[in-house]
């Protein structure tokens, strides 16, 4: 059961602190004047610094199910049932956060320990950078293929495209924000970081018992959109006024200014890609194939788009390495051009 693999990793937990022991260096004992791993002021830290990081994290897996946890309570099983497809497909834009998280984190800890805040902003940087970008990559696929999602769902599930939309766009700033709260827990206002989760989660308490008996599922995504961007907005003031740490840079503002025209076509192109695109009476039986088929037709020219833009615009020259590369594996042609330029 889930209680013995908990009882389990906790005395695990506990053997590994009770054999924990003074580090060698080179083989020989640490020297005497080394601060040591059990005295009363280390001990002292420890406990804090360990408490508010299991504390913080207890509270912030409750806050990121608690829009759940008042549907159901508030509106029923069915309607959790929806919202929760919507949370689950948004839950796909955190992948590459949690990948650049768990890549930039040891980095921003190493960097920290050395007092080296120049390379943090680096990471910060760069991380929001890519994140965002890849962010939004997932948002316009799945958006302009909502249709086809639905054509395979229940006609209630219809009502999930406006619940995306506005989870779509707190994640997209929780995953811009980036690694604000990594800097923070290795920073010396770690216990700021347990302290915003708490006022999160009443935040977010408050406006879902407020908007979801006004606007329903829909005022469940707004409460959540709400409250990760004052959650974010927090850590990024503590953040950039105690440390001098942002994750802004003038790519940030030339991506926005790209994403523009992007914001426009995936409004307008789910809205008329059923009156534009046909395949006649032989795909009428099978309308799964033809949303299907809409949805390629649809996206690549978007994807290849918004490639281009990266491409073209000086926006982030890790976004370029990397779209060069998949070229390259696609068209050797490319990769031969590529090594010319290299050279």
């Amino acid at each position: 059961s889930i209680y013995g693999v908990s009882s389990i990793y906790m005395l695990w937990k506990v053997i590994s602190y009770g054999l924990f022991r003074p580090l060698e260096r080179d083989g020989k004992p640490v020297p005497s004047d080394s601060p040591k791993p059990f005295s009363r002021g280390f001990k002292k830290l420890l406990v804090k610094y360990s408490g508010f990081t299991l504390f913080g994290g207890f509270a912030g897996l409750v806050v990121m199910n608690i829009d759940i946890l008042m549907i159901g309570s508030l509106l029923g099983l069915r309607e959790t049932a929806i919202y929760a497809m919507s949370y689950y497909m948004v839950s796909v834009m955190t992948v590459p956060l949690r990948s650049l998280e768990r890549i930039g984190t040891p980095l921003i800890a190493d960097a920290m320990q050395k007092n080296d805040l120049s390379t943090v902003q680096q990471i910060y940087q760069k991380t929001s950078m890519n994140g965002i970008m890849m962010g939004f990559f997932i948002t316009m696929v799945i958006w302009v293929n909502l249709e086809f999602v639905f054509s395979l769902l229940p006609e209630a599930y219809r009502a999930s495209r406006w619940i995306f939309f506005w989870l779509a766009i707190g994640r997209l700033i929780d995953t811009f924000a980036g690694l604000n709260g990594s800097i923070l827990v290795h920073s010396k206002y770690f216990t700021i970081d347990l302290w915003t989760i708490l006022a999160l989660m009443g935040i977010s308490l408050g406006l879902n018992a407020t908007f979801i008996p006004l606007f329903g599922l829909q005022g469940a995504a707004l409460a959540t959109t709400c409250s990760l961007v004052l959650y974010n907005g927090v850590k990024l003031i503590v953040v950039w006024h105690g440390l001098g740490l942002h994750p802004f840079t003038r790519a940030v503002f030339g991506y926005g200014l790209m994403l523009l025209p992007f914001a426009g076509l995936m409004y307008v192109v789910p809205k008329f890609s059923a009156n534009l695109l046909s395949f006649g009476e032989w795909a009428a039986p099978y309308p799964w194939i033809e949303l299907a088929l809409e949805g390629v037709i649809v996206t690549l020219p978007l994807v290849a788009l918004y490639g281009l833009g990266l491409v073209i615009l000086p926006i982030s020259k890790d976004a370029k390495r990397g779209i060069r590369t998949i070229l390259a594996k696609i068209v050797p042609r490319f990769a031969s051009d590529s090594d010319r330029k290299g050279s």
